[in-house]
């Protein structure tokens, strides 16, 4: 594949003499535009992005790794990982862990011990003096909202109404100052290559201790 499609398009001189430093005749350019046709897989290669794209006209020999930053086909990509998430739903969900859990949540619920009106105004009172680990606040700003970069995804666990990954982020300070709780909203809206990686390697280790078993 030549390296002229890495940037999508290009221009060829058709300049005669271009050694001649007295020749002063007037180049005569041509813009070739070469069309993805979708993408097939991703990578990271020192730090980037890259994508194999099959180019539309050509054949799957001359699929091709691109820089993400020389990719001017963001439908392509934001379909590709719409595919990859997909993918990965219907993986994890078919997985015997996942329907486990499906049975799990399918028995019926335990019955709840009635309040007294005392014991109810204790509840209620501590409730609202503690407050709740992992609640997710709307007005809150996380780091990845500001720019941060990722450098790994370490954990996750449930917040409320929605799953918490633990972030950390890359920077010279110690790690307890650059990691956070990031929802998984935030995540898709804001760095959604990182929340696909990490959802995948989650499926993987689920799918490989369901072999141990």
């Amino acid at each position: 594949m030549p390296r002229d499609r890495i940037e999508l398009a290009c221009e060829l001189d058709s300049t005669i003499g271009i050694d001649d430093p007295t020749d002063m005749a007037p180049r005569t350019e041509k813009r070739v535009k070469y069309l993805v046709e979708k993408i097939l897989d991703t990578r990271k290669v020192n730090g980037e992005r890259e994508y194999l794209i099959l180019w539309q006209d050509y054949g799957i020999e001359e699929a091709s790794w691109e820089k993400a930053k020389h990719c001017e086909c963001p439908d392509a990509i934001a379909n590709y990982y719409k595919k990859r998430r997909e993918a990965l739903f219907e993986k994890t969900h078919n997985s015997p862990t996942a329907a486990y859990a499906l049975r799990r949540k399918e028995k019926p619920p335990r019955p709840r011990a009635r309040l007294t009106r005392s014991s109810a105004h204790l509840a209620n009172s501590a409730g609202k003096a503690e407050s709740q680990p992992g609640r997710i606040r709307d007005d809150h700003q996380y780091k990845i909202q500001d720019g941060r970069k990722i450098e790994a995804i370490i954990g996750v666990k449930l917040g409320g109404p929605e799953i918490l990954y633990t972030v950390q982020y890359k920077g010279s300070e110690p790690k307890d100052k650059r990691t956070e709780c990031v929802p998984s909203s935030v995540l898709r809206e804001c760095a959604i290559e990182d929340f696909v990686e990490c959802l995948e390697q989650l499926a993987l280790a689920s799918c490989e201790d369901t072999i141990m078993l």
